[in-house]
């Protein structure tokens, strides 16, 4: 019995050994914050903070950047490896259960010592359902969700920066317009202010010349403003300091025409790279296989028990083995299984409502597209043509003495306009172009120096 004695400590404490211990990583702001600003600092790149946007990164770059210092990307990578971890680790048997005690014994009409004995029980149970694997399999499907949400979170910040790049360059490029408009209108001015001198203009003709270099002053502040917002928009996507980004590339012609396919392709590709339809396709996975696990659950498990004990004041000893299952006359995870059904159905209405709203989109999106597409060629083909005309037949008349100076200076001003709203019509088609890209998950173009998306690097390496 002294032998019995030492080894039930041992067997107690045995299996604590292989348990895991806490370690501390407190959350420190301080040293966050001054990492963050190294990151977005870019030093191993721009070694040289005073000359880091004297080169202007092409869109590669950018992508690169991105990559490897977004924080979004980094948070949706984070939150696989998280998953992929429990998807590594195979779901363990049930512990067993191992229980010791003394039995001691009372004999009343005797005064004998009352004798110890002690006893041992050890019990665990085995699964008869297939539950294990079917978690498994559960698990598994939850790291392939994640791993999708990544791809997504990748593709939509891809083509999200697609579109700040783009509209970057045609803010630069309404920039330079404006300034142009803007020295224009001051140059209108002055000759305004020739003619009151002549005697050929009045101050409310100055007047309204001065009201027009304020509102091109106006248009200037307001592109830069805008400029201002998507260089914010573009750091914060790449995760860096705004003053990387450099002067952006101003030659127009470097922006391709936008083509979009024929109305049952583009449905294709919304179908099978939307954002949202792409994560709800792998949430449904996971739901189909929940509701097998848990129906699975509703069968129990089959008990094995082993018992040693022993009469008090007797040397014979008693070995006990019982084998027990429960009866599922009343539980038989009908609540569980009831939720999993339903989980499963919303996951399948939310795919069904969200693909509708998405092809409602794609089709509000095609409808302004044309819109945009009619403008944009009333403009290109008729007024900007004809308001170029005016402008050379009022110099012509000017200088033959059939026109006076201020009829050409508004002939000019309906020019500027015209040109203006050229300007505007083209970010809006880019734009539209971008947000029938992002809705339905793929770059229909190649911007200037885009080699593709670049491969996303593996969850489990960072």
């Amino acid at each position: 019995m002294t032998g019995l004695h030492r080894l039930l400590p041992a067997a107690l404490l045995a299996p604590l050994v292989g348990c895991q211990s806490y370690e501390s990583a407190p959350l420190i702001p301080e040293e966050i914050l001054r990492e963050i600003e190294r990151a977005r600092d870019l030093p191993e790149m721009h070694p040289d903070p005073e000359n880091a946007t004297v080169v202007a990164p092409d869109f590669d770059v950018l992508a690169g950047w991105m990559l490897e210092g977004s924080p979004t990307l980094e948070l949706a990578r984070t939150n696989a490896a998280a998953t992929g971890a429990l998807a590594e680790i195979a779901t363990p048997l049930p512990n067993p259960t191992l229980g010791a005690g003394p039995l001691y014994g009372l004999d009343l009409e005797s005064n004998a010592p009352n004798p110890l004995v002690p006893f041992v029980e050890f019990g665990f149970s085995i699964p008869l359902s297939g539950r294990r694997g079917y978690q498994d399999e559960v698990n598994e499907l939850l790291a392939e969700e994640a791993r999708t949400e990544v791809v997504v979170a990748h593709r939509h910040a891809y083509l999200r920066l697609r579109e700040l790049f783009a509209a970057r360059i045609l803010a630069h490029q309404q920039l330079l317009a404006q300034s142009e408009i803007l020295e224009s209108a001051r140059r209108s001015e002055a000759v305004t202010r020739q003619l009151v001198e002549a005697g050929a203009a009045s101050a409310l003709d100055v007047g309204l010349m001065q009201l027009e270099v304020t509102d091109g002053e106006r248009g200037l502040l307001d592109i830069r403003e805008l400029l201002a917002e998507l260089e914010a928009s573009l750091a914060s996507l790449v995760g860096i300091n705004a003053r990387h980004l450099g002067a952006p590339i101003t030659d127009l012609e470097q922006l391709p025409a936008f083509a979009l396919p024929e109305l049952d392709v583009t449905k294709l590709l919304l179908l099978e790279n939307h954002h949202t339809l792409s994560v709800l396709r792998a949430r449904y996975a996971v739901a189909e296989k929940q509701l097998r696990l848990e129906i699975a659950r509703q069968y129990p498990d089959l008990t094995i028990g082993a018992s040693y004990a022993g009469d008090p004041g007797d040397t014979k000893k008693v070995l006990g083995l019982a084998l027990g299952i429960d009866l599922p006359l009343f539980d038989r995870n009908q609540r569980g299984i009831a939720i999993a059904e339903q989980e499963r159905e919303r996951i399948r209405t939310e795919y069904e409502a969200t693909l509708s709203v998405a092809l409602a989109s794609l089709d509000g999106l095609l409808a302004r597209r044309a819109i945009l597409l009619e403008r944009e060629q009333l403009l290109r083909e008729v007024a900007l043509p004809l308001a170029e005309s005016n402008v050379d037949v009022a110099v012509r008349s000017i200088r033959a003495g059939e026109l006076d100076a201020l009829r050409v200076l508004e002939v000019e001003r309906s020019l500027r306009a015209v040109r203006i709203e050229a300007l505007q019509v083209n970010a809006k088609l880019r734009t539209n172009a971008s947000r029938i890209e992002q809705l339905i998950g793929w770059s229909l173009e190649e911007l200037p120096e885009e080699s593709g998306t670049p491969d996303l690097p593996d969850h489990q390496d960072r």
